[in-house]
């Protein structure tokens, strides 16, 4: 793991689909404590309304072809779903929708930091992502990983996803009698 700590999220700023009121207090707390990060936000807005101080924190990369979002997606240390607890509209990532963020971790091994009401669901657990009841802890948590932990959560993360494969392509087998 590098200096500083990397985090991706990837949805543009709409309170229907990430919370980035959320990231952005969270922001303000880790900076306040003098913590070296930066966080990748993909999609649209604006800094404008953001704080100056905390700025530097973040680089808004707006929007993407898929080859260069890869390219920063996989240049990161950590993955922000941002799903909000509190948020019902962000319920349906529990119940009838799957947020994209989950292809992305996967594919890409990126460790993510997930709030605890919807971590069981993609199959994250506290041996391959970073659990939270709180953003500002599960992002100092992030940031504070050494080098030997990081690695176990990308090899725990990497097994679950070679689970996930399996277990897919052996229903994909049942379904179409193969």
């Amino acid at each position: 793991k590098t200096e500083p700590t990397t985090f991706v999220c990837v949805g543009g700023i709409n309170p229907e689909r990430k919370n980035h009121k959320i990231l952005l207090d969270t922001i303000q707390q880790l900076h306040d404590q003098g913590l070296k990060f930066r966080v990748l936000v993909i999609g649209s807005g604006s800094l404008k309304n953001i704080p100056p101080e905390i700025q530097e924190h973040i680089k808004l990369l707006g929007h993407l072809n898929y080859s260069d979002m890869y390219n920063y997606v996989e240049s990161a240390h950590f993955f922000l779903p941002l799903l909000d607890a509190n948020n019902p509209e962000h319920d349906k990532y529990i119940t009838i929708k799957v947020t994209g963020s989950a292809q992305l971790i996967y594919g890409f091994r990126k460790i993510p930091v997930i709030h605890q009401k919807f971590a069981p669901f993609y199959g994250f657990n506290n041996n391959n992502a970073i659990i939270y009841d709180d953003l500002s802890t599960g992002m100092y948590q992030a940031i504070t990983t050494n080098d030997k932990k990081y690695k176990n959560y990308i090899t725990n993360l990497d097994n679950t996803a070679k689970e996930i494969e399996l277990k897919s392509t052996k229903n994909l087998h049942e379904i179409l009698n193969i």
